[in-house]
C-alpha cells in the first residue's frame, strides 16, 4: 500500500499490480477502496504449458501453482475493471 500511495503522490493515474496481488489477494480490494477501482490494473503474467496456463510472478521468473483463470476471474469486475494478461 505504501508503494501505491507513493506512485499516486508522484502523479500516476493508475496502479498496476502483479506479484503483490498474487501473493496477497485482498490487496486488490484494499487498493480499490483507497484509490477507486478505475485506478487499479491487475496484470497477470502467465506461461503456456502442456496443461494450459501457469501464472508467474517476479517478472515471469517464478512459476506458481495457479492457473490464469484462478487469479483473474475471482476478482470482482467492479473492483478491477482492467485486467492485463
Amino acid at each position: 500500500m505504501d508503494d501505491a500511495r507513493a506512485v499516486v503522490r508522484a502523479g500516476a493515474d493508475k496502479i498496476t499490480v502483479n506479484t503483490a496481488a498474487v501473493l496477497r489477494p485482498n490487496l486488490i480490494s484494499e487498493l480499490s477502496a483507497e484509490f477507486g477501482s478505475q485506478a487499479v490494473v491487475l496484470a497477470i503474467d502467465a506461461k503456456k504449458n502442456s496443461a494450459g496456463w501457469t501464472v508467474t510472478v517476479r517478472g515471469g521468473g517464478e512459476l506458481t501453482d495457479l492457473g490464469r483463470r484462478r487469479v483473474g476471474h475471482p476478482v470482482e469486475p467492479n473492483l478491477v475493471p482492467e485486467k492485463f494478461f
